[in-house]
Parts: C-alpha cells; structure tokens; sequence
C-alpha cells in the first residue's frame, strides 16, 4: 500500500521575555525535509530533518535541557490533529558544534549551537493516510535578550 500524507509544521521560539522580539525572530533560517522522499509504506520510518542556519552572535539550545529545566532544550511535539502516524523516539542533534558551559542564570551546565544544527525527529507511519501536524519549539538568545 502506498502512504500519503500532508505535513503541516509549525517552527516557533520561545521567549524568556519580550524584550526586541522584533529583532531576533529572523536570528535563524530553518529549512525542512522529509527522509526518504515517498512513497512511503505502512510499517515506514522516515526522518523530519530541520536544519538551522544561526545568525553570528546568537545561539540556540540543545535538544537535550538539563535536568532542572525540561523546557529550555529544542522540542518536536505532535498536535492533537495528527493521524496515523507517531513519534519514534526523541529528538536528536547531527552536526554543529555543541557548546556545553555552566550558566549562572539556570544554575546548571547548558548546551547550546552556533552557526548551524540539525535536529532529527523520526516517525513511524501507521495508516494509509496520514497527517502530520506539529511544532518544532526553540529558544535563541544572544548575550543580551531571548
């Protein structure tokens, strides 16, 4: 059976405050695929590839927060709308170089990317029809605001 679906995904970032939101939100272009390219069959695990390009001075944090803070790190979440299909697994990272210090503000050692990542999130297909309807989440900060 061969699969179809419709992908529909959001790419947002969060703010620690609303300090120059203006300003930033073009601090870092996504683009986004889908690995192997369809068709695609029941049973199917395929990748959501989004790259990041970071504008100089800023960076964004990593896919895995520390302990404390479960909602600093990159997040891919499923909406409520999506079918027949589901997560496999957590978010991963590939390339970039991963920059691990303490953080004085948070308390605790934190990860984050300059000038570019790539985050992975795998699905599995389930239906004949699917619909994949999610958020990629993010933070990206300089050393002045988020």
């Amino acid at each position: 059976m061969n699969f179809q679906f419709r992908v529909i995904i959001f790419v947002s970032f969060l703010f620690s405050g609303l300090l120059a939101v203006g300003q930033i939100d073009k601090a870092v272009q996504w683009e986004q695929s889908i690995v192997p390219a369809g068709p695609y069959e029941e049973g199917q695990t395929v990748s959501l590839i989004f790259k990041a390009k970071i504008d100089a001075g800023f960076h964004v944090y990593s896919s895995v927060p520390p302990k404390d803070w479960p909602n600093l790190g990159t997040t891919f979440e499923l909406d409520e709308t999506t079918a027949g299909l589901s997560l496999s697994g957590r978010l991963k990272e590939e390339g970039g170089n991963p920059e691990t210090s303490y953080d004085d503000i948070y308390e605790t050692d934190i990860t984050i990317f300059h000038d570019e990542i790539t985050f992975i999130q795998d699905i599995t297909l389930e239906a004949g029809t699917a619909q994949l309807d999610g958020y990629l989440r993010y933070q990206i900060c300089d050393d002045s605001r988020c």
